[in-house]
């Protein structure tokens, strides 16, 4: 049988190894975690990770809202002197099945896929079925109509003789489901009967919404970020293309090249040409394929993060930043708006000059001009109901009533593994009104640009199956650090404190013994025998086990069946180690009450902190 002054050395070593185990997890334990979570967030075949991308669990939704033209005859009777008057009617409601396809993996470290979306009518959140009419701005027309701005005029009376037996006006009235999804025009097939190639719209039907359901879109080339985490599903190649073309660079020299400065050689004469400096391709900014697809976005976000969503129907990247912090599910996330510059004049953003293809001047703060990618067509992109634009946006026109609440474009994002938990992506579609004297149905027009449409797509939730997994990888490491912390630290601490009592108790014995040697006289104490009735380490082991399980039901939200059995079969495992020592070591009814306080004072405090 082992001596006591062993045991007691075994209870006090083991009590300092459990303290700097606490010290250790305290240090290094997030640490730990984060390289665990980084090595599983990465895009890899056959994970979880993978599919969950490929096809998000999640069921968009998107609401779309149109803006009834009122007073439409009225506005042409009064040659454009009366404002128009907007009434908007939704939302008409279509849940979304997204997925990506053809997903082909490159050794580089990307992949690539297309992205399917297939959009599925919800009646019962929708005002009313897609056969409901409106009076809308007719947008062949004036598409074509702004195309022959400055065209001759015998161009333009051969288009009002067209115009005038085809019967079209500026404004007609169309159902939802022709707006959303297509209607035949008579413009678009004369078009393609007459127009040469290069020039043909290659549609056979307009709708906004045309050709974009059950179809696969371009192909994304992205990162799977198993190289650097940071490039997780950041876009590569899109469109067989690294950057677009279609913008002008802000300094361009206007003959072919582009120029940052001009610069004069001292040495030279002074009567040389300036040289022409050309900047390096990443200055020509505005033509960069920048962030992702809006599906997946880095981790480990913080509140100087910048995010970008590139968004090929409106041929730029969108630039996203950091607004505040709110709660999604339970979950902390990251609110993540546009940057003001993102729809930003040139006046107070001069880097959006090459943004402006055709001005002076160019578009108004609010609103940004997408012509150059909607085959010429004078569309401008805003958001809804002029929200943050200029204010004679909406002064031109009545029946609009902006409001953040309803209509800021954001994205909330769990910054930790940079999944987005709710996304509300909020546009409008407007088009521009030209006057053209020389066309009947353009005559009496005003310079306007009238809303046509605004929509919202996104989330509203991530599925329960989903959040709870979020839950656990975001709160159960933090649970798990305190908890290890503070039981290592506790019982270390109780075992050391109780191992030194009983060698200063050992101590004052065999002093006691000394003393009786030298003086007789002193009678000597009668042994102490330690006969133990009832043994307590069971019962201590069933009252410790207990107070875990009442920390980890006060908790259950946290955490999982599965969790919750493991942590209860390692806790009672550790636990019963430590009391059989203290069994040996100690057998005193004052051990047991004392260890009972402190496991019920470890209880509360740990349950305090947590919640």
């Amino acid at each position: 049988m082992l001596k006591r002054p062993i045991l007691t050395s075994v209870a006090i070593t083991f009590g300092v190894i459990l303290i700097l185990s606490g010290v250790i997890c305290l240090l290094f334990f997030q640490s730990l975690v984060d390289f665990i979570i980084a090595s599983r967030l990465p895009l890899k075949k056959d994970t979880e990770t993978f599919e969950l991308w490929r096809k998000p669990p999640a069921t968009p939704i998107l609401r779309v809202y149109f803006f009834n033209v009122t007073n439409a005859d009225e506005f042409i009777k009064n040659n454009g002197t009366i404002k128009l008057v907007l009434q908007e009617f939704g939302p008409y409601t279509y849940s979304e099945k997204w997925e990506k396809v053809n997903v082909t993996w490159h050794p580089n470290g990307t992949l690539s896929y297309r992205q399917k979306k297939l959009f599925y009518f919800e009646r019962d959140l929708s005002q009313g079925p897609q056969d409901d009419t409106y009076v809308l701005p007719n947008i062949p027309l004036l598409s074509a109509l702004s195309s022959l701005k400055y065209s001759t005029g015998v161009a333009k009376k051969a288009v009002a003789t067209i115009l005038d037996i085809l019967k079209l006006q500026p404004f007609h009235e169309r159902s939802v489901r022709e707006m959303m999804w297509g209607y035949d025009d008579p413009l678009l097939r004369l078009g393609k009967s007459i127009l040469p190639e290069g020039k043909r719209v290659p549609f056979d039907k307009f709708g906004l919404f045309y050709g974009k359901n059950d179809t696969a879109g371009q192909v994304y080339t992205v990162f799977t970020g198993q190289e650097k985490l940071s490039d997780f599903a950041r876009i590569n190649v899109w469109n067989g293309k690294q950057r677009l073309d279609i913008w002008k660079n802000p300094y361009d020299d206007g003959q072919g090249g582009n120029c940052t400065k001009l610069e004069i050689d001292e040495e030279e004469d002074e009567d040389e040409v300036p040289k022409c400096v050309r900047p390096a391709r990443d200055d020509d900014y505005c033509n960069m394929i920048n962030g992702t697809d809006a599906t997946g976005f880095p981790s480990m976000l913080n509140e100087n993060s910048t995010l970008y969503i590139f968004q090929p129907d409106l041929c730029r990247s969108l630039h996203l930043t950091y607004k505040e912090s709110v709660q999604q599910q339970e979950l902390p996330v990251f609110r993540f708006v546009p940057s003001e510059a993102t729809f930003g004049d040139v006046e107070t953003y001069p880097e959006n000059k090459c943004y402006c293809l055709s001005g002076p001047p160019c578009s108004r703060r609010g609103t940004f001009n997408i012509s150059v990618c909607q085959f010429d067509s004078p569309i401008f992109i805003s958001w809804p109901h002029f929200l943050h634009g200029d204010p004679s946006l909406r002064s031109a026109v009545d029946g609009l009533h902006p409001d953040p609440a309803r209509h800021q474009f954001y994205i909330d994002i769990q910054p930790k593994l940079g999944i987005p938990m709710q996304a509300k992506g909020r546009v409008q579609i407007n088009i521009q009104m030209n006057r053209i004297p020389e066309i009947a149905q353009a005559a009496r027009l005003d310079n306007v640009l009238i809303p046509v449409i605004w929509f919202e797509d996104g989330i509203e939730k991530l599925p329960e199956s989903l959040t709870s997994l979020i839950r656990q990888a975001v709160f159960v490491p933090d649970i798990a650090e305190l908890a290890i912390s503070v039981a290592c630290l506790g019982f270390g601490l109780v075992l050391c404190i109780c191992g030194i009592i009983v060698l200063g108790k050992s101590y004052m014995n065999k002093r006691g013994q000394a003393t009786a040697r030298v003086n007789p006289e002193i009678p000597p104490k009668p042994k102490r025998k330690y006969q133990l009735r009832v043994r307590p380490v069971e019962f201590l082991c069933f009252m410790v086990i207990f107070t875990i399980m009442e920390i980890l039901f006060q908790l259950k939200h946290l955490l999982n069946t599965e969790l919750l059995m493991l942590f209860m079969t390692l806790g009672y495992m550790e636990l019963l180690m430590i009391l059989e020592v203290y069994g040996v070591v100690l057998l005193s009814p004052r051990f047991v009450s004392y260890t009972l306080i402190l496991i019920r004072i470890t209880t509360l405090l740990v349950v305090y902190f947590i919640n």
